[in-house]
């Protein structure tokens, strides 16, 4: 017998939190992780390369959780780490300079993240050289960076337009980014398909079911051969063209995409995830609709009793 804190059974554990998380399932590799990162540091130091590895492997499961600010507090700790253990000229040290430069861009930091970024890639350019995939992805991640900072700006006048219910000039702006978007990204990259559900979501403002039911298959498609079956995304696009199908008055199809996004949200983010609440309203709303009273109100119960807990 080993034991719980033996290095082999720490890297068991690290293994299959891997194959959980590779299998989509955030929330369970997350919890394994953290058990290998707590068994590392206490057996091997805080230092020790495997130890590191295992705080970056946690930050992964975070990010795809959504949650950026314990990320950017963790990839600092992972960056200070590498600097001091492997120098900060280290590849995989400015690996954490470009993930730190990533959670920023996710929390919409876009300066804080073209620093970071121009940061890595000078110093990938200069270990490594120009023609290292390394710094090819530095590069790219910059050059999108820039494109992403002038198309944010485009989504954003267009969102600021949907406000104000001004649904054609929205579109319009909406297709313009969705294009450059599929250029730049290709038909597969997150963004483009977020560009395609904020056509659908105009279209259905304007009561346009046949385009939106369409736009939220085509944008449902795409992640699902990029992300796999089990990611927040994909259960987005699920819950919005179940709102699609809802306004076809199909409402059967509709509860069953309900039910799915529900159920796919409270495994993968948790009950008290904004993501997973709202879920649970738009199911019980459409119960509402189809006289299930009681359903509904099981549904909402629970919400309130969540918003309680969270509060208290």
């Amino acid at each position: 017998m080993l034991g719980p804190g033996h290095s082999e059974t720490l890297t068991s554990v690290n293994n299959l939190a891997q194959a959980l998380f590779f299998q989509g399932q955030y929330k369970e590799a997350e919890l394994l992780y953290r058990q290998a990162l707590a068994g590392r540091k206490k057996v091997l130091g805080q230092g020790h390369h495997d130890t590191i590895k295992s705080l970056n492997n946690l930050l992964q499961a975070l990010v795809y959780l959504g949650q950026f600010k314990a990320a950017e507090e963790l990839y600092r700790q992972a960056l200070a780490g590498r600097e001091k253990v492997l120098g900060p000229e280290h590849p995989d040290t400015l690996q954490s300079v470009n993930n730190l430069g990533g959670t920023f861009e996710k929390m919409e930091q876009y300066g804080a993240a073209e620093e970071l970024y121009r940061q890595a890639l000078t110093a990938r350019e200069k270990v490594l050289g120009p023609e290292h995939t390394d710094t090819l992805q530095s590069v790219y991640n910059l050059t999108g960076q820039n494109h992403h900072n002038t198309l944010k700006s485009l989504n954003n006048l267009a969102l600021a337009l949907e406000k104000q219910k001004k649904y054609v000039e929205a579109e319009q702006i909406y297709w313009q980014v969705l294009a450059v978007r599929k250029e730049v990204l290709g038909k597969e990259h997150p963004d483009t398909s977020q560009s395609i559900n904020n056509i659908s979501s105009v279209s259905l403002n304007q009561l346009d079911y046949v385009e939106t039911e369409l736009l939220y298959r085509q944008a449902l498609e795409g992640r699902k051969r990029v992300l796999g079956l089990e990611d927040p995304d994909i259960l987005q696009s699920i819950s919005n063209l179940g709102k699609a199908l809802e306004g076809f008055d199909r409402l059967e199809e509709a509860e069953a995409l309900y039910c799915q996004a529900l159920d796919g949200n409270e495994k993968l983010l948790g009950q008290e995830h904004p993501h997973k609440i709202q879920s649970a309203v738009d199911l019980a709303l459409l119960f509402r609709r189809r006289g299930k009273i009681d359903e509904a109100e099981k549904l909402l119960d629970l919400r309130r009793s969540v918003k309680e807990d969270v509060t208290s």
